[in-house]
């Protein structure tokens, strides 16, 4: 799975957390931090993503890194992503 994918993947899995809580879905894109920027969007969400997400994913990602480890501040979707996808096995299509 590819960097496109696994941001496609992450997105799809937060807009329905977002949607089947009753909360607003503001457009996210690189720059939204979810744990910031989304109305309601807690460490419990967190967890439902990482279990959400599909298959191919869900056997390499046990947590998806909402916040920086070094500096516990909130990261952004594209930092989420570049984390997630440093977990991910190499393929021929490579991590980006």
């Amino acid at each position: 799975m590819n960097r496109d994918q696994v941001k496609a993947a992450l997105v799809s899995v937060i807009t329905d957390i977002q949607k089947k809580s009753g909360r607003p879905v503001p457009t996210i894109d690189d720059g939204t931090r979810p744990m910031l920027d989304l109305p309601g969007f807690d460490s419990l969400n967190g967890v439902e993503a990482a279990a959400s997400l599909p298959d191919d994913l869900e056997r390499h990602v046990e947590t998806i890194p909402f916040w920086s480890k070094k500096t516990g501040q909130p990261l952004r979707l594209a930092e989420i992503v570049d984390e997630i996808c440093k977990t991910l096995p190499a393929t021929g299509e490579g991590k980006q």
